[in-house]
Parts: C-alpha cells; sequence; structure tokens
C-alpha cells in the first residue's frame, strides 16, 4: 500500500501500515516476508502526499495504530482483530494538519498517549485495554505537529513532550496537567 509508515518489529513479526484505494491497513508480516494477516482501520490520508503516516506500536498481545485521519485503532496481535477505535479529532474537537496526522501512539503502562490538537485535547492519555479517555489536556486550540510523544526523565520528574503547531508541550504523565 501507500504510504510513509516504518516497521515495527516485535516477537518474530513486523508490522507496517500501507494504503489501499482510500482505506489504510495493518499487516503483519513473519520474518521471512510471509503475510500473517492484514486488517482495515478504515479511511486513510488521501491529501496531498496521500498514504499512511505513523509506524504502529506493539505492547504485548497489541498493536495500535494512528492514522493520517485522527483514527486511534487497537488490534490483536495474533489475528489483527480489531478490540477499539476511537476518532481522536471528533471526540477532542481537533482538525486536521496539512499533510494528515503523523504522530505514532506511545505506550505507557496501562496508557496510549497521541496528540490529536484539539480544544478539548491536545494532548491524551487513554486507557489501552478498552479506548476511554483517561485524561485530556484541554485549553489549547494549536493544532498538532508532524512529531510523536517522548517521556523523558528530569529531576525526579517524568515529563511527557510532544512538539504542536506553534509550541513545545510538556505535560504529566500521569494526569495531563500542563507543566
Amino acid at each position: 500500500g501507500i504510504g510513509y509508515s516504518s516497521g515495527a518489529v516485535a516477537d518474530g513479526f513486523v508490522y507496517t501500515t500501507g494504503m489501499i484505494d482510500g482505506e489504510g491497513f495493518l499487516f503483519a508480516y513473519d520474518l521471512a516476508g510471509n503475510l500473517k494477516w492484514k486488517e482495515s482501520y478504515g479511511p486513510e490520508w488521501t491529501g496531498s502526499y496521500k498514504g499512511t503516516r505513523t509506524t504502529p506500536t506493539v505492547d504485548g498481545d497489541r498493536v495500535y495504530v494512528f492514522s493520517g485521519t485522527g483514527v486511534l485503532a487497537c488490534f490483536k496481535v495474533a489475528t489483527g482483530g480489531k478490540i477499539w477505535e476511537v476518532n481522536t479529532l471528533e471526540k477532542f474537537e481537533g482538525r486536521n494538519i496539512r499533510w494528515g496526522m503523523s504522530g505514532s501512539p506511545l505506550i505507557d503502562g496501562d496508557k496510549v498517549y497521541c496528540t490529536p490538537g484539539g480544544k478539548k485535547g491536545v494532548i491524551v492519555a487513554l486507557d489501552k485495554m478498552t479506548g476511554k479517555t483517561v485524561w485530556a489536556t484541554a485549553g489549547s486550540d494549536e493544532l498538532s505537529a508532524y512529531s510523536s510523544a517522548v517521556l523523558i526523565e528530569r529531576g525526579g520528574n517524568r515529563l511527557l513532550i510532544n512538539i504542536i503547531q506553534k509550541s513545545v508541550i510538556c505535560v504529566n504523565p500521569d494526569n495531563g496537567k500542563l507543566i
């Protein structure tokens, strides 16, 4: 398929994404290049530089994908069966950016983070098992940017950091409070 995704390698398999006829697919291959499964996660970015954007994130028996259209989805590693999905642009009142959402999901404990850049959640944490909102950092009308969030430790504090439209945002990864 069409896209810019990198591969994620875990437990003897390679996971990547590609767009076919406007639809995004998550692929799982064994290390010999044989397709294990292929599953759709819905519409993908069809604007300029069309195709998939983000690299899948593997965590245990699940794999997570953030589409260029702002959908965060969770799949079973073994079968590719979709467990849940959340349209983060709708839920957190985000607007897509010029070349589509591009930040890969970040897993931390029981949370998965993404940056939809919305009024109700410029950066958010969802329960990685259910997709339910754990917290959302609201109050900024800045759009997302073409980067993935990172976790760092500084001075004994854990910090969740990402770049958004005009700023670098830093929040407490436990509660989303702006630092």
